[in-house]
């Protein structure tokens, strides 16, 4: 089952059926959350991409990573209808000065076009924090670093190839990387620091903390391509709170096993036999819980993912260590996060 393909058909009958209606019920507002939650998070781990730049890739880049003007930010009712109509494939980057205020109101126009959240001002009908309890936001980001790190991963493989990139749009990509990690650096911080004084314990809590610096280590993952090493402090503060978290379950808290993909991408990440301890436990519990398959799919790809490493710091120390990303290409894997 391509699973990837029934998302991408949902996106098209969402956007030629639904964002054709005059009035967006509140129906309609929650199936598109409820989509975007899936595609959102499936996106992430999605790596199955050529990532071969074409023609119409390059073309398409160097018009995106023109020099932003006053007015740049500004859409037109074309632009918005354009937009509208657009199936997303996650592999394009639009150079916006605006999008990554995260405490400025989106154009109201662009809140239901915007079913990916591409833009990550706030949008004042969201109905993400009712439905999942955490601020749209942290989905937002998560969506901007995807499209950042496929675009890049496309140019590296350019690089590869001996295809010329302009000297710009390394500037431009380079600048939005930069801004991004900032943003989401001060968007977990700022989240954690909100927390102190409240209730720390509650479920909404422990999870809004796990997901946020669980993004914090995507970003550096996809991104940045850092050493698993340097990602140790927010792969503990992810194992801490689901650990608090699965301790509510267990005093029978009403509350389901949760979303994998944070217990996903820290876990990845582990280092040291602790710290994989801590998270094989966590996905145990989690899986008995919930009876699902991905949490035994993700225990098995983490565990190769540590076996290849350790395998490596021995044979090849100086070359760059496996990922999750080299395991689902060579698996040709999507995994799917409820």
């Amino acid at each position: 089952m391509d699973a990837r393909k029934y998302l991408i058909d949902a996106e098209q009958l969402l956007r030629f059926r639904g964002l054709a209606k005059r009035k967006i019920s509140q129906k309609l507002r929650l199936l598109f959350n409820l989509y975007a939650w899936l595609r959102l998070v499936g996106e992430s781990t999605y790596v199955l991409h050529s990532y071969v730049p074409s023609d119409s890739f390059i073309a398409s880049l160097n018009k995106n990573c023109q020099v932003q003007t006053p007015h740049a930010g500004v859409c037109s009712t074309a632009e918005i209808y354009e937009r509208c109509r657009r199936i997303d494939t996650f592999l394009d980057f639009e150079n916006s000065e605006g999008d990554l205020n995260i405490d400025e109101p989106k154009d109201r126009r662009l809140e239901v076009p915007d079913i990916h959240l591409q833009d990550s001002r706030i949008a004042v009908e969201s109905l993400c924090q009712q439905v999942y309890g955490i601020p749209e936001t942290m989905l937002s980001l998560l969506s901007q670093t995807t499209r950042l790190a496929n675009v890049m991963e496309t140019l590296r493989n350019a690089q590869n190839l001996h295809i010329p990139i302009s000297d710009h749009v390394w500037n431009i990509l380079q600048r939005r990387s930069t801004s991004l990690e900032n943003v989401i650096n001060s968007f977990r911080n700022r989240e954690f620091a909100a927390s102190i004084g409240e209730d720390q314990t509650s479920p909404y809590r422990l999870m809004v903390q796990a997901l946020n610096s669980a993004l914090v280590i995507f970003f550096y993952r996809r991104v940045r391509q850092v050493h698993p090493g340097i990602l140790g402090g927010q792969v503990d503060h992810v194992i801490a709170t689901l650990r608090s978290w699965l301790l509510l379950v267990r005093n029978g808290s009403p509350i389901g096993p949760g979303t994998l993909w944070p217990m996903f991408i820290a876990g990845c990440e582990a280092t040291t036999k602790p710290q994989r301890d801590a998270i094989l436990d966590i996905v145990d519990q989690a899986g008995t819980q919930s009876g699902l398959s991905p949490f035994k799919t993700a225990r098995d790809i983490m565990s190769d993912v540590w076996r290849r490493q350790d395998e490596q710091q021995v044979d090849n120390i100086g070359d760059p260590l496996p990922t999750w990303m080299d395991v689902l290409k060579e698996r040709g894997l999507l995994l799917m996060f409820c």
